[in-house]
């Protein structure tokens, strides 16, 4: 799951105008805001957001169990797994998770899933002290929904940011560029 921003959809047609010129600064402003909602996704991802209702988690110790590496916290190593892509093409950048196995785990995470309990499956969580009924034909991962809600409180706030952008290269009388750390991320998604 990504999102996909273009200065197309957040400006008005006077800055649209303006711009038209000065795709380096089109790319910088992108950029700017795929790092601003990138970076929110993760603050938001570390706490509580709109809309957080899930169902209590397995005890730690349990998950542990199956995998001594378990996440003790909501999403994990998924929390990094955040970035965002510039797509000069296009002229959008899009913000999603930043590798493929991030992609289909996050996707797992949101959406939900239903895996089902095989004699080789039972097997393994007696051997490692979960004993699970008879009567237990499937495990079900519910769905703990967290980008597109988080995305939905961000998205009002991002043409009041390009505006601000766009507002301080004006008053600058040009670009003013700061090195970055020139990564380059791939954005996947379902």
């Amino acid at each position: 799951m990504y999102f996909r921003i273009s200065l197309e959809d957040n400006i008005s047609p006077f800055i649209k105008r303006w711009l038209k010129n000065n795709p380096r600064f089109i790319s910088s402003v992108l950029k700017s805001t795929g790092y601003m909602v990138q970076n929110k996704l993760k603050v938001g991802i570390r706490g509580k957001f709109s809309g957080q209702k899930w169902q209590k988690r397995w005890p730690l110790e349990e998950r542990r169990k199956l995998s001594a590496r378990a996440p003790a916290v909501w999403y994990g190593r998924l929390r990094s797994a955040l970035g965002y892509a510039y797509n000069p093409g296009s002229s959008s950048v899009d913000i999603g998770w930043t590798s493929r196995t991030a992609a289909i785990e996050g996707n797992v995470q949101e959406e939900g899933t239903t895996k089902l309990v095989t004699p080789g499956l039972r097997r393994l969580f007696n051997k490692r002290g979960i004993h699970l009924r008879k009567t237990t034909t499937k495990l079900v991962t519910p769905a703990r929904p967290f980008i597109e809600p988080t995305y939905e409180d961000i998205k009002p706030q991002i043409p009041k940011y390009i505006n601000e952008k766009v507002q301080s290269y004006i008053s600058n009388g040009g670009f003013v560029k700061n090195i970055g750390k020139g990564r380059k991320y791939t954005v996947y998604g379902e």
